[in-house]
């Protein structure tokens, strides 16, 4: 459902060790979910109110993680940026999986009005 870009389309910086490269050219946006899922912690959670769309809300969450898989998340050639430089509905649709999927962490999410603003 989600890809890899490409070493030649998604260049990671020569500086970076071999081990962290190997992890961010290899890792799929499941895997990466599945990831964040077993080893993140709800730390914060709540509702704004949109000042721009009354009526709406918005969701704010942080979620604790370790490092390498935050930078699988935000850099990785699956990572969530990767999917969006792929084919920007693609990137929608992995930003409405993980939100699906991270409910488990914060079970109030899904109880939001249908009127969400993200």
């Amino acid at each position: 459902m989600f890809g890899i870009v490409s070493d030649s389309k998604w260049q990671l910086d020569g500086n970076i060790g071999a081990a962290r490269k190997k992890r961010l050219q290899e890792t799929s946006f499941e895997s990466i979910v599945r990831q964040i899922i077993s080893e993140a912690e709800l730390s914060f959670f709540k509702r704004e109110n949109n000042r721009h769309h009354p009526g709406f809300k918005r969701i704010c969450i942080t979620l604790a993680m370790p490092c390498k898989t935050l930078d699988l998340f935000h850099n990785g050639a699956g990572g969530y940026r990767a999917q969006f430089y792929d084919n920007v509905q693609q990137g929608e649709r992995a930003i409405w999986m993980g939100y699906l999927l991270l409910n488990g962490k914060a079970p109030n999410i899904l109880s939001c009005p249908i009127k969400t603003w993200m």
